[in-house]
C-alpha cells in the first residue's frame, strides 16, 4: 500500500515536472516571439527611419537643382538682355588651337616705369593662338597694366583676362585718396580690353564665349571663382588674408569671409549650369578657366597644403570634375576637358578623370617659382 502511494506521488510528480517544462518551453517561445516581434518593430522603425531619410535628402537635393534651374533661366535671360555670350569665328577653319596659360605675373609690385616695361616685355613668349591671363596680372589702375595687354595683342588673336583678388587690392594705387571698389575694377578692366584693337581681348567676370573651329565647339567660362572657407576656417583666413583689407565692396565697406563665400557659391552654381547645359550639346568640348583652384590636392607648395589658411586658396570641387552625374536624380554633365587656375605660385598638370588641371604661374617678380614656363601651351 505504501509502496503503491510512493509510485502514484511519485508520478504526479514526473507529471507536474513535465507540465512545467511544458510551461517553462510556453514561455519561451512567447518570449521569443515578443523578442521577435520588438525586433520587427525596431527593424521596422529604422527602415521607415531610413526611407524618410532618403526622401529628405532627395527633398533637398531636388531642391538644390530646383534653384540651379532657376538660376540658369535668370542667366539666359540675363544673357538676352546684355548679349554676354560671344561667339568667336577667327578660328572656324582650324581643327584645333593652342591655348596658352599664364597668371601671377604681379606687375603692380615694380613702380618704376622702365623697369615695369623691360620686365613685362619679356615675361611671355608667344606660342599659342588663344591666350589665358587667370588673374593677378597687375593692376588696372596702373598704365603698366594696359601696356602689357597692349604689347600681347600683336603675338595672340585672342586673348581672354580674368581677375586675380590682386586686381581688387586699393593698395597698389599711386592715388592717395583711391576709393576702388570691386565694381570699379570690373569696369576699368573691361575699358581696357574692350579699348584694344590689334587682336579680340575678352575680359571674362564670371562670362562663357564659344570659340568655333572646324568640328567642334569651345565652350569656356572664365570667373575668379574665390573659395570654400569651412566654419573652422573662417577666423583665421579672416585675420590672415590681406584680401579682407585691401577688397573693399564699396567705398567705405570691406569685404568679408561670408562676401568671399556667397561669391564662391554663385560662381559654383553658373559653372555647374554650363556643364548641365554643353552636356546637351554635340560637338562642344568645356574649358574652365579660374583664378583660385578646385582643388586642395598638389595644387599648393606641400609645405601649405595642410594649413588652414589653404582654403583661402583652394577649394575641392572634384564633384565637377568627377565622370558620373550630378545627385540622386542622375543628371547629365559635361566634364571640363581642361581647369586652368592661379592664385597659389604653385605650378601643376594633373590629369585627374578625364579633365586636365592646370597651372602656369611667374609669381611675384622676385619669386623663382619652380616650373613657369613663359612658353607653356597646350593644343586643344
Amino acid at each position: 500500500m505504501d509502496l503503491k502511494k510512493t509510485k502514484e506521488k511519485s508520478d504526479e510528480y514526473q507529471k507536474g515536472m513535465e507540465k512545467g517544462k511544458e510551461n517553462e518551453n510556453e514561455k519561451e517561445k512567447e518570449k521569443e516571439k515578443k523578442t521577435k516581434s520588438n525586433e520587427n518593430e525596431k527593424d521596422k522603425k529604422k527602415s521607415n527611419k531610413n526611407e524618410k531619410e532618403n526622401e529628405n535628402e532627395k527633398e533637398k537635393v531636388q531642391e538644390n537643382q530646383k534653384e540651379i534651374e532657376i538660376e540658369i533661366e535668370k542667366e539666359k535671360e540675363k544673357e538676352k538682355k546684355e548679349g554676354t555670350i560671344q561667339t568667336i569665328n577667327i578660328f572656324q577653319d582650324e581643327e584645333s588651337v593652342k591655348l596658352q596659360i599664364a597668371s601671377d605675373m604681379h606687375l603692380e609690385m615694380l613702380r618704376k616705369e622702365e623697369e615695369l616695361l623691360e620686365y613685362s616685355q619679356n615675361l611671355i613668349q608667344a606660342k599659342g593662338d588663344i591666350l589665358a591671363l587667370l588673374g593677378d596680372i597687375g593692376d588696372p589702375f596702373q598704365d603698366g597694366y594696359a601696356n602689357f595687354l597692349i604689347h600681347l595683342s600683336n603675338s595672340f588673336k585672342l586673348i581672354l583676362v580674368i581677375a586675380g583678388n590682386h586686381e581688387y587690392y586699393r593698395i597698389h594705387s599711386q592715388e592717395k585718396d583711391d576709393k576702388r571698389t570691386m565694381e570699379s575694377t570690373e569696369r576699368k578692366t573691361q575699358e581696357i580690353c574692350s579699348q584694344i584693337t590689334k587682336s579680340k581681348v575678352i575680359f571674362l567676370n564670371t562670362e562663357a564665349i564659344f570659340v568655333k573651329l572646324q568640328n567642334r565647339t569651345l565652350r569656356i567660362l572664365g570667373t575668379t571663382l574665390w573659395s570654400h572657407i569651412p566654419s573652422n576656417a573662417k577666423l583665421k583666413v579672416g585675420s590672415c588674408l590681406n584680401d579682407y583689407r585691401m577688397i573693399y565692396l564699396t567705398k567705405n565697406k570691406q569685404i568679408t569671409v561670408e562676401d568671399t563665400m556667397e561669391l564662391f557659391n554663385k560662381n559654383k552654381t553658373w559653372i555647374q549650369k554650363h556643364q548641365y547645359e554643353s552636356a546637351l550639346v554635340k560637338n562642344e568640348e568645356l574649358i574652365v578657366l579660374t583664378h583660385h583652384s578646385p582643388s586642395l590636392k598638389n595644387t599648393s607648395d606641400p609645405k601649405y597644403e595642410n594649413q588652414i589658411t589653404n582654403h583661402a586658396f583652394s577649394s575641392n570641387l572634384e564633384e565637377m570634375y568627377k565622370i558620373g552625374f550630378f545627385g540622386f536624380f542622375k543628371k547629365k554633365k559635361r566634364i571640363p576637358k581642361i581647369w586652368a587656375s592661379g592664385h597659389t605660385h604653385y605650378n601643376f598638370h594633373i590629369d585627374k578623370n578625364a579633365t586636365q588641371l592646370i597651372a602656369n604661374q611667374r609669381g611675384y617678380p622676385w619669386e623663382k617659382v619652380k616650373n613657369w614656363n613663359p612658353e607653356f601651351s597646350i593644343e586643344i
